[in-house]
C-alpha cells in the first residue's frame, strides 16, 4: 500500500513544480502525469478534475491550521498569525500564490476553491476572536470581520505583494497593533 501514497506525493509535487514554473494556465494534467510517472487516469481517478488537483496541490503546501484555545486572545492570535507567516514564507507558497489567485478570477471551479479556502481560514480567526469577545478581552461591538482583515492582510501583502520578509517579530507586531487599535476604538 505505500505505492499509492508515494504516487500521490509525486503527483502533488509535480503539480506544485509545474504551477511554479508555468502558472495555473500552463498546467495540464498530461504534463503532471508525465512528470510524476503516472497515467492521466490515475490523476482523474484520485482528483476528478484539474481544478481539484490544483486545490490538492496548494492544500498540500499548507500546514494544517491549529485552532488554538489557550485562554488568551493574544496568544491564540499569535499562533494563527505565526502559522500564516510560516505559510506565506514557504518557498512553494511564493511560487504559486499569484498564479492561483489570477486563475481563480477566470475559472469558476478555482474561484470556488479560493473562496472555500478563504472562508475556512477566516472561520478559524472568527472563532478565536469571538471567544476573546466572550471572555471580555475585546468589546462586544467589535467588528470581527475587520479585525480578521487587519490580522491577515499585512502578512499576505508584505509577503506576496511587496516580497519582503515576514519573519522575526512581525506576527507579534501585527497582533499587538491590531488588538491595541481594537480596544482603543471601543465605544
Amino acid at each position: 500500500m505505500p505505492r499509492p501514497l508515494a504516487s500521490e506525493e509525486l503527483i502533488l509535487r509535480a503539480t506544485i513544480d509545474i504551477l511554479a514554473e508555468h502558472g495555473v494556465g500552463g498546467l495540464a494534467v498530461d504534463t503532471v502525469a508525465a512528470a510524476a510517472g503516472v497515467s492521466k487516469a490515475t490523476i482523474y481517478r484520485r482528483w476528478g478534475s484539474r481544478a481539484q488537483l490544483v486545490h490538492a496541490a496548494i492544500t498540500s503546501i499548507q500546514r494544517p491550521v491549529d485552532e488554538p484555545d489557550t485562554g488568551s486572545l493574544r496568544e491564540d492570535l499569535l499562533v494563527l498569525v505565526r502559522q500564516l507567516v510560516t505559510y506565506v514564507s514557504s518557498r512553494d507558497s511564493g511560487r504559486v500564490f499569484a498564479s492561483f489567485i489570477d486563475a481563480a478570477t477566470r475559472e469558476p471551479e478555482l474561484e470556488e476553491v479560493r473562496r472555500n479556502s478563504v472562508a475556512d481560514a477566516r472561520g478559524t480567526y472568527e472563532r478565536v476572536l469571538r471567544r476573546g469577545v466572550d471572555r471580555g478581552e475585546l468589546p462586544p461591538a467589535t467588528e470581527v470581520g475587520l479585525l480578521i482583515d487587519l490580522l491577515m492582510g499585512p502578512v499576505v501583502y508584505r509577503a506576496h505583494f511587496e516580497r519582503k520578509s515576514v519573519r522575526g517579530g512581525y506576527a507579534e507586531t501585527v497582533v499587538d497593533m491590531v488588538l491595541t487599535a481594537a480596544r482603543a476604538c471601543a465605544p
